[in-house]
């Protein structure tokens, strides 16, 4: 049998061919080619860095800053007990006087009239010429609406139920209703306010004794213009219900 030889140099060109070629072929690492072509891939001995996947740390509370918070929460509620005990007080609305504003139930911080009152402030104050709902001797504390105040013209117009002050109409959005025909009161229409009086009425103007009622013959219950000096206080905010808390207008 005739065996085959091989040269030293065919060898050499052989190996030489395979080396080129293999050189020409892109490197691929995990399937992917090289970015540089013709260039042999490099594994670098630097540790792949992992990414930080822990969820930072909420900073935890400390000794101190939990006595603070108290501290905080304990004044705050001793400045309010302060003030409903020394300065405000709080008053319940009796009737249906007040609606659509006020309904009764509601509980209302009233706050002490350190200034004149002014037109619209809702008031509690003492009415003199009413029994008193609970002792039954005179003297009833009512919620009602200022809408007149000393020197003022008021008239009520009979037809209409609308309100006037010093000859111009009262854009009253407050109210349930317009007043009926039947119930202006006895009062003498156009009223002037006397020197340190208001004239104040109810959101519910057909359900409300108020000021457009005044002493008379048969009359043995009214409140009349109303002396500044029975305010007991304004009613500034509603803290009860509680899906109705907020400021009074």
């Amino acid at each position: 049998m005739n065996e085959k030889r091989y040269d030293l140099e065919e060898i050499l060109s052989q190996y030489g061919s395979k080396k080129s070629t293999a050189n020409n072929e892109p490197c691929r690492v995990a399937d992917e080619p090289c970015t540089v072509a013709n260039e042999p891939c490099t594994v670098t001995d630097e540790p792949i860095k992992e990414k930080n996947t822990k969820a930072p740390q909420k900073k935890r509370l400390s000794r101190r800053d939990v006595c603070d918070w108290f501290e905080s929460l304990i004044a705050s509620v001793a400045a309010i007990v302060f003030v409903i005990v020394f300065v405000a007080r709080i008053n319940q609305v009796y009737g249906i006087s007040m609606e659509p504003t006020l309904t009764e139930g509601d509980k209302l911080i009233v706050m002490p009239l350190y200034s004149a009152p002014k037109y619209g402030d809702i008031v509690v104050l003492q009415a003199e010429n009413l029994p008193n709902s609970m002792t039954a001797e005179m003297g009833e504390p009512i919620v009602k609406r200022i809408i007149g105040l000393p020197g003022d013209e008021i008239y009520i117009e009979r037809e209409s139920g609308e309100v006037y002050r010093n000859g111009e109409r009262l854009e009253e959005l407050y109210i349930a209703e317009k007043i009926a025909y039947d119930k202006i009161g006895n009062q003498q229409y156009p009223l002037k306010i006397a020197d340190g009086q208001i004239f104040v009425m109810g959101d519910n103007r057909n359900h409300s004794t108020d000021s457009r009622v005044t002493t008379g013959k048969d009359v043995y219950y009214y409140v009349g213009c109303v002396d500044i000096g029975y305010i007991i206080g304004k009613a500034t905010l509603r803290v009860y219900p509680f899906d109705n808390f907020g400021g009074l207008y």
